[in-house]
C-alpha cells in the first residue's frame, strides 16, 4: 500500500456512495420497484439513508484530497462500512433481504478492509 494507492481508494469510495445516495435519493422509487424491492411506508426512511450514503461520500473525498490530514475520518468510513455489512449479515440470518442489498454488503465489506489497511500504514508512517 502506498499514498497513491490510498488516494485511489478513496475517490473510488467518494463516486462509489456519493452516487449511489444521491441516485437513491432521487430515484429510490424507480430503484426499489427495478429490484423488487417492496415500497416503505414513508419514504423518508429512505431519503435520510440515501442522503447520509451521499454525506459519507463527500466524506470519503475530503479524505482522498488529504489523507493524511484528514486520517482522523477514516475510523468513521470504517464504522459506516462495518455496520452496513453487519446489519446485512444479520437479516441474511434471522430473515432475507433482497440480492441487491448483499451486493452492496459485498463492496463494503472490500471498502472496510482497504480503509482498515489504509489507517493502519498511514499511522506506521506517522509513528
Amino acid at each position: 500500500m502506498n499514498m497513491g494507492n490510498i488516494k485511489k481508494i478513496y475517490f473510488i469510495a467518494f463516486l462509489y456512495d456519493f452516487v449511489l445516495g444521491v441516485s437513491i435519493l432521487f430515484f429510490g422509487t424507480q430503484f426499489l420497484i427495478f429490484f423488487g424491492i417492496n415500497l416503505p411506508n414513508h419514504f423518508g426512511y429512505l431519503n435520510f439513508a440515501s442522503a447520509l450514503v451521499a454525506i459519507f461520500g463527500l466524506m470519503f473525498y475530503q479524505i482522498y484530497k488529504d489523507p493524511i490530514k484528514n486520517i482522523n475520518l477514516i475510523p468513521f468510513g470504517i464504522y459506516f462500512k462495518i455496520t452496513y455489512v453487519s446489519i446485512v449479515l444479520y437479516y441474511m440470518i434471522v430473515d432475507d433481504i433482497a440480492m441487491v442489498w448483499k451486493v452492496f454488503a459485498v463492496f463494503d465489506l472490500i471498502f472496510f478492509i482497504l480503509f482498515y489497511l489504509s489507517y493502519r500504514y498511514m499511522n506506521k508512517k506517522q509513528d
